[in-house]
């Protein structure tokens, strides 16, 4: 590259793409770049496909791949989940939903030397663009595509006629404008929303904060938007063991109107209306159903779909307080996103009574940024963990797990968890094959299952190296799983407050961690983890081998790390600051 031009371009997306660390991408040009700039970025590892001389809002072009990485399946009609937008900010329409529509689920936009990256949801890009069309004027032609596209209607639905005003007007109706939140409430049951109590690091965390505010809260109830079934019902036995009562599937629609009162009505046919999708005022009808039932004190919600729903349901039965309970950095990173999030989030947030919380300052940062709010008005409590919860197995467990999985005497590189493209197993899979080009007498084990999980077999069994590398499935043994490794390694993409990280370090292993959103507030870098910043598979293999190459530092970890748990994530302060939260007396 010649210009200072292209190779401002080129460090530009090089940069980007580290800090968000991307994996596979395609990159759409919309403004012009040369043959050779197009040429060197097409090099990059993690580039798949070229989309260059784009007009925006148009899906013209030119058309080229990644030689090293092969076309696309089926060509441009499958594309990776990312996309770098290499121009001005604004895709356009068109282009947008043709992107969307082939497998594209974020843009990586501002990338064109002018501001900072950001990291944006393509159907909120996509609505984002509809909206401006909308709203402006439109041509006859973009009328009749708006009419006859079911994905811009679906899309548009979403996000239109989300009046925070009208809302608010709803809700005043319903309480009554002289409502009074008192400063601490003393009757009815604390009651938790979740969508549903699968085997997720946020279920753990509320089954641990119900289960030690039992003698402070002798009354509870755990709502779950979901039906109860195998995948959904993990922790459910120990709960039903505490005498916790839990109400299933408040999202199906079952339980409108059982407890409803009639001046409801009006607010529940405007969100059915106009306001909501279909099934978000269903559930939040599900919600208000069991909260007129129940008569709270207090509603602590968990995770942002149920937050938005749970929330406004709370704030509409009068719940004199409300905790809206946030798990991870803020929605907009995720496939999950809604654009009505934003909206009724700030309406919460003026109602009386509410308040939000993180698990992590790098949570409570993002959220703020996002909704626009003060750092200060989101209170952060950590993950709490319970010492007492890690079980050492016995020898003869630890030796049946070993020789289930024939790990012999070889060190034990693994990971717990869901295996979904957020935790990046294929980037996990690269490490394992750096780290036994230098080590060969090492077994990667990866304990989980997920909708990735056959795709991962796949491709270590395409590899060979099926004997060095292990998907052992969902597993309930996971302290005995734990016991039997020797490095923890974490490659997510995007992280709240990992509780896994807190786990591992409490059964004194060292963690390699991807230095994603409050990961690193998990463990002291240098002493009982190191964190890894991009997605290159090297500095990982670097990282894990630090620890397997020096029998000190894994010694120093397996000493200092148990003490910074019940340092930093004691379940007695957790709870104490989540009763503080709830102001009862």
């Amino acid at each position: 590259m010649q210009s200072d031009r292209d190779k401002a371009l080129y460090d530009l997306v090089r940069d980007s793409i580290d800090k968000f660390a991307i994996v596979r991408a395609s990159i759409v040009a919309t403004m012009p770049i040369s043959g050779e700039l197009a040429d060197t970025l097409l090099e990059m590892p993690s580039i798949v496909a070229l989309f260059h001389n784009v007009s925006a809002g148009h899906r013209k072009g030119e058309f080229a791949f990644n030689p090293a990485n092969g076309p696309p399946p089926n060509g441009p009609s499958s594309l990776p989940r990312d996309l770098v937008l290499l121009g001005r900010d604004r895709l356009g329409t068109r282009t947008a939903l043709y992107f969307a529509q082939r497998g594209a689920r974020r843009v990586l936009a501002h990338t064109d030397c002018h501001g900072s990256p950001a990291l944006l949801s393509t159907h909120s890009v996509a609505a984002k663009e509809i909206e401006r069309a909308l709203t402006g004027r439109m041509t006859q032609g973009l009328t009749r595509i708006v009419i006859k596209s079911p994905a811009v209607r679906r899309i548009y639905e979403t996000m239109k006629h989300i009046s925070p005003r009208d809302l608010a007007q709803c809700i005043c109706d319903v309480r009554g404008e002289h409502a009074k939140v008192p400063q601490s409430v003393t009757r009815g049951p604390v009651v938790h929303a979740v969508g549903s109590l699968g085997a997720g690091g946020t279920e753990r965390q509320l089954n641990v904060a119900v289960a030690n505010m039992k003698q402070k809260i002798d009354d509870a109830k755990i709502l779950c938007i979901n039906p109860k079934v195998e995948s959904t019902d993990f922790f459910a036995d120990g709960l039903s063991t505490d005498r916790i009562e839990v109400v299933w599937n408040i999202g199906s629609g079952e339980h409108d109107h059982f407890f409803a009162p009639p001046s409801m009505l009006r607010c529940v046919r405007y969100l059915r209306s106009t306001s909501l999708p279909p099934e978000v005022a269903t559930t939040v009808l599900g919600f208000i159903s069991q909260f007129e039932r129940f008569k709270p004190r207090v509603v602590h919600s968990w995770l942002d779909y149920t937050n938005v729903s749970a929330g406004l349901a709370a704030v509409l039965s009068g719940v004199p307080r409300i905790v809206l309970g946030c798990r991870s950095m803020a929605p907009f990173h995720f496939p999950l996103y809604r654009p009505y999030f934003h909206p009724i989030y700030n309406l919460l947030l003026r109602s009386p009574g509410v308040v939000m919380t993180t698990n992590s300052l790098a949570g409570a940062k993002d959220y703020a940024s996002w909704l626009g709010i003060s750092l200060s008005e989101i209170k952060v409590i950590h993950n709490a963990f319970d010492p007492s919860a890690v079980v050492k197995p016995s020898l003869e467990e630890l030796g049946a797990f070993r020789r289930e999985f024939k790990l012999g005497s070889d060190a034990v590189v693994g990971t717990v968890g869901r295996l979904a493209d957020e935790k990046r197993p294929f980037l996990w899979l690269e490490v394992a094959c750096e780290v036994l080009k230098r080590r060969p007498r090492t077994k990667f084990i990866w304990v989980g299952g997920g909708p990735v999980e056959a795709l991962l077999r796949k491709e270590i069994a395409s590899l060979g190296i099926g004997d060095r590398v292990i998907v052992t499935g969902l597993r309930k043994d996971v302290g005995t799983a734990l016991s039997a490794f020797s490095v923890f390694l974490l490659t997510s993409i995007q992280e709240g407050l990992p509780n896994v990280l807190i786990e591992a370090q409490a059964h004194g292993l060292p963690v390699v961690s991807a230095a994603v959103g409050g990961a690193p507030e998990t463990f002291q870098e240098g002493v009982t983890g190191l964190g890894v910043r991009g997605s290159r598979a090297a500095d990982y293999a670097r990282a894990v081998t630090h620890f397997l190459d020096d029998a000190g530092a894994i010694a120093l970890a397996k000493q200092r790390g148990p003490l910074l748990v019940r340092e930093r994530f004691s379940v007695d302060d957790v709870v104490d600051q989540m009763l503080a939260l709830y102001r009862l007396e």
